[in-house]
């Protein structure tokens, strides 16, 4: 199973146009070779955000969209990951908040690949992030 963070699923719907064909090529990729693909709730809730936040509320609905057509499965998100991600938060690698809550989703649900643009991941060992 491979995980999809926020910066795919904006890329995909032209939110971030300069990555929108890496994005695509990524996701080809991916499904071409059969993977399983999941997101977390987080994920989704960040989308709201960030294109709220953007001025752009009307990214909003395709890119969920978009998520949860081309994902599996949309992992919760628990206590148990909320105290593993605060765990994560102050260790070395100076991963952000997001960063953390995905990772110990990922962790807990034995997800070791993730597609992202967001680089910070790669401080993180035990995880592999695609890049296209």
């Amino acid at each position: 199973m491979i995980f999809v963070d926020s910066t795919v699923a904006l890329s995909l719907i032209g939110e971030d146009e300069r990555r929108t064909d890496d994005a695509r090529l990524l996701l080809e990729r991916v499904i071409t070779a059969g993977d399983r693909l999941a997101t977390d709730a987080v994920v989704l809730q960040e989308i709201l955000q960030i294109c709220t936040d953007n001025g752009c509320p009307e990214a909003v609905e395709p890119a969920i969209e978009l998520l949860i057509g081309i994902t599996d499965e949309v992992l919760a998100v628990d206590e148990i990951d909320a105290i593993r991600a605060k765990e994560m938060l102050y260790g070395p690698e100076r991963l952000s908040t997001g960063c953390c809550v995905h990772l110990a989703v990922m962790e807990r649900c034995g997800v070791a690949r993730i597609m992202s643009f967001d680089a910070t991941y790669d401080r993180y060992s035990g995880v592999s992030r695609l890049t296209p």
